[in-house]
C-alpha cells in the first residue's frame, strides 16, 4: 500500500534533529511502525526477533549500529522487552537522532523516564480527515492561529452526510483504507476481541470478555462526557447483571486502555475569567478514533443515520482527534471548558506561549446559533488583564457539512472536511 504523508512525519524529522532518542507512541493499528520505518537507517522488530530480543536485554550497543545508511536505529514494539527503553539510553550519547523507539503501549517501568524530559515523545492517532485525503484543507489551524484570513472563496467539502458517517465507522486506521464499511467493521470486532480476550487479561484484568466487551460498551454510550468512575461502575453493573464493581475497578479498566493508548481525557481548562462562576475540572473522556467506540456499540453508518443524536456524539470525537492531530505540530493540547452554572465550550485549543482559540461542535448547522453565543461568551469572559492570558485568537465552529463562512459576529464557520493542519 502506498504511504500516505502523515502530520506526524514534520514532527518525527524536527525531533530527531534535537533529540538522542525519540518514542513514538500510537494504539496498534494507527500506523507508527510504518511511519517510524519510513525514516530509519535500521529496524530491530522487538516482537518478532529473537536476536535483537535477547542483545536489547544484554548488550543493546551492539543493536546501535544503524548500518551504514542514515538515520537512526528503530526499536520497533520497544514495550515487549522490560527496560528497553533504559537500556538503549544508557548506550547513547548525546548526538542527536540516533535511537527511534516505536510502541502501542505505554510500559508502566518507563513512566519516570518519559516524564524526565530525556527523551522525545510523539504520538501517532489514526489518521484525520486531511490525511486520508478527506478533506479539502481551505482551513489551517496554523494559520487561524497566526491571524492569517480565511479563503472563503474554497470550494465546499465533497464529503456528504452518509459519507461522514461511514468515515466515523471506518475510522482513521491505515490498514483499511479502501476495504468499505462491512470489511473494516469485521477488522474493528477482530481488534475488540484482542483486546478482551489477550490485552485486558494479561495486564492483569480478571473479567469474563463478555463483561468486558459490555465495559467498552458503556464506555462508548457515555463517550465525551464526563462520567464519574461511580457512574461507570453502576452502568457496567446493569449491563452485566452482577454487583456494581468498585471504583478503583474501573479505574483499572480504564489504566489499560490508556496504557494501549486507545483512551484520551480531555482536560478541563481553567483560565481567570471575570465571570464569577467557578470552572469544573473533571476531564471529559473520548476513545482515540470514534470508530472505536461505535464498534463497540455496533453501530453501523446506517444505523447513525436512524439515531442522529449518537451520530452527533462520536461525531465531536471524529473532530476531537482531528483537531489534537493538528495541533501537535503547534504543541497544542485540546481541553474543554465548563462551568458550574452550565455553560460550556467543547474544545479550547491552547498553545504554548497562552494562545488559544475556542471551538465548538455541530453536526447539524442548525446548532450554529447556539454554538456561537457559547464561544462569544468565553471570548468576553477570559480576563486578559491576568498575566498571561491572551484574548481569543479565533472562534469556530466546526459542523458536518456546508461552507466555510465567517459570521457578522466574526465567529469562522467550518466543515471538519475543509480543515487542515
Amino acid at each position: 500500500m502506498e504511504y500516505r504523508e502523515r502530520v506526524v512525519d514534520g514532527l518525527l524529522a524536527r525531533h530527531l534533529v534535537d533529540s538522542a532518542v525519540v518514542v513514538l507512541e500510537g494504539p496498534r493499528g494507527a500506523g507508527a511502525s510504518r511511519a517510524a520505518g519510513r525514516v530509519a537507517a535500521r529496524t530491530w522488530r522487538l516482537d518478532i526477533d529473537d536476536y535483537a530480543r535477547q542483545f536489547v536485554d544484554m548488550a543493546p550497543h551492539l543493536l546501535l549500529e544503524p548500518g551504514g545508511a542514515p538515520g537512526p536505529v528503530l526499536f520497533d514494539e520497544w514495550q515487549e522487552i522490560p527496560r528497553t527503553l533504559a537500556r538503549v539510553l544508557s548506550s547513547v550519547d548525546a548526538a542527536p537522532g540516533q535511537v527511534l523507539l516505536a510502541g502501542s503501549e505505554t510500559p508502566t517501568e518507563a513512566d519516570e523516564l518519559l516524564a524526565s524530559g530525556a527523551v522525545a515523545r510523539v504520538q501517532i492517532r489514526p489518521m484525520s480527515l486531511w490525511e486520508s485525503g478527506h478533506s479539502t484543507g481551505a482551513v489551517s489551524l496554523a494559520a487561524l492561529f497566526a491571524g492569517n484570513d480565511v479563503d472563503l472563496t474554497a470550494p465546499a467539502p465533497t464529503l456528504d452526510p452518509h459519507q461522514l458517517f461511514e468515515r466515523m465507522v471506518v475510522g482513521g486506521w491505515p490498514g483499511l483504507e479502501g476495504l468499505g464499511e462491512t470489511k473494516a467493521r469485521r477488522w474493528l470486532r477482530e481488534y475488540l476481541l484482542i483486546l478482551v480476550r489477550d490485552d485486558f487479561p494479561t495486564r492483569g484484568v480478571r473479567r469474563t470478555p463478555d463483561d468486558l466487551r459490555r465495559f467498552l460498551g458503556v464506555l462508548a454510550a457515555g463517550v465525551g462526557t464526563e462520567q464519574k468512575l461511580s457512574a461507570v461502575a453502576r452502568d457496567l453493573a446493569a449491563a452485566t447483571s452482577t454487583r456494581t464493581p468498585r471504583a478503583e475497578t474501573v479505574a483499572e479498566y480504564l489504566t489499560v486502555l490508556r496504557r494501549l493508548l486507545l483512551l484520551e481525557d480531555v482536560p478541563a481548562w481553567t483560565p481567570q475569567l471575570t465571570s464569577a462562576a467557578a470552572l469544573r475540572r473533571t476531564p471529559r473522556r473520548f476513545f482515540v478514533d470514534p470508530s472505536f467506540g461505535l464498534a463497540a456499540l455496533g453501530l453501523s453508518s446506517a444505523a447513525l443515520r436512524r439515531n442522529l443524536t449518537a451520530a452527533a456524539q462520536h461525531f465531536e470525537g471524529l473532530v476531537l482527534r482531528d483537531l489534537r492531530t493538528y495541533a501537535d505540530p503547534l504543541g497544542g493540547v485540546v481541553h474543554h471548558l465548563r462551568d458550574n452554572n452550565g455553560r460550556t465550550v467543547d474544545f479550547v485549543v491552547v498553545l504554548p506561549d497562552g494562545s488559544w482559540g475556542g471551538v465548538a461542535v455541530r453536526m447539524n448547522p442548525a446548532g450554529i446559533d447556539d454554538a456561537a453565543k457559547e464561544l462569544l461568551w468565553l471570548a468576553g469572559r477570559v480576563d486578559v488583564s491576568v498575566t498571561g492570558q491572551h484574548p481569543a485568537a479565533f472562534m469556530l465552529v466546526v459542523t458536518g457539512a456546508g461552507l466555510v463562512e465567517v459570521r457578522d459576529d466574526g465567529v469562522l464557520v467550518a466543515p471538519v472536511a475543509s480543515l487542515r493542519p
